[in-house]
């Protein structure tokens, strides 16, 4: 078919900071609701301790929900993303070959094809291209390792071949 998008190869290889930033990202976008829940917990906290003598009250509220949400936004994904680097083939150089088939990666252990049926939608950040999959999962490709060529490529056909929901690629 001569309208098909030209396959494009991109190689890349994840540091700790990719992944990372890209974790917290990923647990703002799933876990915004509990932000919300813990600055109203900050401001009730405030309100229950207009009294001089609840101040130690209003510290000790406050600093819980400050804990609570560095733990959950920042501590997880440190965690997760220290969980992840231990598996070998995250840490070394990973081929990406995006065509009309489908995605083809190889990786220092591991190499399989992806249908676009399984993913689920496409998104962009100032730094990242994701590509999510099912049950929460995604392809991460840092931007910055890509020439703008490739990256062109790329955004072309992931608007052609997603059915999913593609959020906009700038």
């Amino acid at each position: 078919m001569p309208d098909e998008p030209q396959a494009v190869t991109i190689r890349v290889q994840l540091s700790r900071s990719d992944l990372y930033r890209a974790l917290v990202r990923t647990a703002f976008r799933k876990l915004w609701f509990l932000g919300v829940l813990i600055v109203a917990f900050m401001f009730v906290t405030l309100i229950a301790s207009a009294e001089p003598r609840k101040y130690s009250d209003l510290i000790y509220g406050v600093l819980a929900a400050i804990l609570f949400g560095a733990c959950l936004f920042l501590g997880i994904p440190y965690i997760r993303t220290r969980a992840a680097l231990r598996n070998p083939s995250l840490r070394g150089l990973s081929q990406y070959t995006f065509s009309a088939g489908g995605v083809l990666t190889e990786r220092v252990h591991a190499s399989g094809r992806i249908g676009w049926a399984l993913v689920k939608g496409v998104s962009e950040s100032t730094e990242h291209i994701f590509l999510w999959m099912p049950e929460g999962n995604f392809h991460l490709i840092p931007k910055g390792q890509v020439a703008a060529a490739d990256l062109a490529a790329l955004k072309s056909i992931l608007r052609t071949c997603v059915k999913g929901k593609v959020g906009r690629l700038h």
